[in-house]
Formats: C-alpha cells, structure tokens, sequence
C-alpha cells in the first residue's frame, strides 16, 4: 500500500511541474522580455531569505528524487504482480 501513495504522490509532483514548466515555457510567445524576466525570477525566487538560485535547485532536487521514487516504486509492484499472477494461475497436471 506504500509504495501505492509513493507512485501517486511523485506522480502528482512530476503532473504538477509538468503544468508549471509548460506554463513557464508559453512565456515564449510573449515576446523575449518576458522570457528572460521569468528565468530572471526562477533564479530570484525566495531572495533574501534564500541565497540566489537555491528555489531552483531544491525544485530539480524534489524532481529527480520524484522520478527514481516512481521508477523503483513502479518496478516492485510490477514484479509483484507478475509474481502473483504466475501463483494464481492454476498448473495442469497430468
């Protein structure tokens, strides 16, 4: 059951920076200004309390834990299941 809510809860991080780096990226057809202003402040972000840059990097942090916790988390259920289904299935006997 855990590794179910960890699959759902880093599923829901990626879905989420997916939408926030999409939304980022249509910055684009704003014109150059805009652009350069939005990565200007995704280095900004949480200044003074936080050093320059830091935001960022512990958002790449959370995103790459999130992959490889959805991986492995995904890679034990599936062998699980196929564990399971080879158990339940009924072997002839002659």
């Amino acid at each position: 059951m855990q590794l179910k809510f960890v699959m759902a809860a880093t599923g829901a991080i990626m879905l989420l920076y997916l939408v926030a780096h999409m939304v980022g990226n249509l910055k684009i057809f704003l014109g150059a200004e805009a652009i350069d202003t939005y990565a200007a402040w995704l280095r900004e972000v949480g200044e003074p309390a936080l050093p320059y840059g830091t935001v960022l990097w512990l958002v790449r942090v959370v995103l790459a834990v999130s992959v490889v916790a959805h991986i492995v988390s995904a890679t034990i259920l599936a062998r699980r299941a196929r564990r399971a289904a080879r158990c339940a299935t009924p072997t002839a006997r002659p």
